[in-house]
Formats: C-alpha cells, structure tokens, sequence
C-alpha cells in the first residue's frame, strides 16, 4: 500500500499551533517569574517589629502604613500587635497616656506667649509683637522663632563668620 503523504498546508498549522502553544507556555512562565520577583520585592519592604523583629503581618503592616491627613496613627507604629499590647499595658500601668491618645494635660489651653526655641525664655512683649505675623504675610522679624537675645547672638554669630 502506497504511502500517504501528508498535506502541506495541514502541516504548516501543526506547525503554528505548535509555535502558539510554546508561546503560551513561554508567556505563562514569565508571567510565574514576574509574580515571582514582585512577591519578594514585597516581602523586602516588609517592616519587622523593633521589640522581637519579626516581620509584620499583612494586617498590622496595613494598620500603620499612612492613609491619609486626617487619619489616626498608630501608637506604636513599629511594634508588632503582640509587642504594642504589652507596651500599651506597661504604659496604662505607669497611667501615662500612649503616643495619640489624649492625656490629661492635652485639654489645657496652650500659652499664648511663646517660647525662644533657643534657651527656652518665655518672650518679652516687645519681642513678641515684634515677631507676630501681619495678615497674610511672614512675620517681619529675621528669627522669629528666637527670643531678642538669640537673636543678636545669631546675628552677632553671622557678622563674625561674614554671613
């Protein structure tokens, strides 16, 4: 019996479906190693807890990752929920409040008159007016966070060095 040969044009789409599925599988097994690399690169940006050093869990590292302006923080941001609880108790236990929470100091009003971030001297009135902001625009003082006498310290300082 004579042999049969087969059809070339048959033998062509043997051939490109061949070609198309080991494209599909070249296509499957990048796209394995691309999820592969992203979920290490994930698991590097993993924060651990300072206290123990494990890593987070998915939940805690959602809990501290920033959500917007108005959000709540986190007290103990780079704790773990374990290490945060013990913290948390050790802290009701001294009765001092956590990072966050309100205190009972937290419902004084606060001074009015401010402080030299220098030495810590409470400002003169003179200094004070001196350093008030006009409207919108920045306060006319050079250092208005300084009291009068840093302030020349400062400005004797810039005149020594030539600044």
């Amino acid at each position: 019996m004579p042999k049969l040969r087969k059809d070339p044009r048959a033998f062509k789409a043997d051939e490109a479906k061949a070609r198309a599925a080991a494209y599909q599988t070249e296509l499957r097994r990048a796209a394995q190693e691309q999820a592969a690399k992203k979920a290490a690169e994930r698991e590097a940006r993993r924060p651990g807890c300072t206290g123990r050093g494990a890593k987070f869990t998915d939940t805690r590292w959602q809990a501290v990752e920033p959500k917007d302006w108005g959000a709540t923080k986190d007290s103990h941001p780079h704790l773990c929920d374990t290490c945060k609880r013990a913290a948390v108790a050790a802290a009701q236990e001294r009765q001092e409040p956590v990072r966050g929470e309100a205190g009972a100091d937290d419902f004084r009003p606060a001074p009015e008159r401010p402080v030299c971030t220098g030495c810590g001297a409470a400002f003169t009135e003179e200094r004070w007016k001196a350093t008030k902001r006009v409207g919108w625009t920045a306060s006319p003082a050079k250092h208005p966070s300084l009291c009068g006498d840093c302030d020349q310290r400062f400005e004797d300082l810039n005149r020594a060095w030539g600044a």
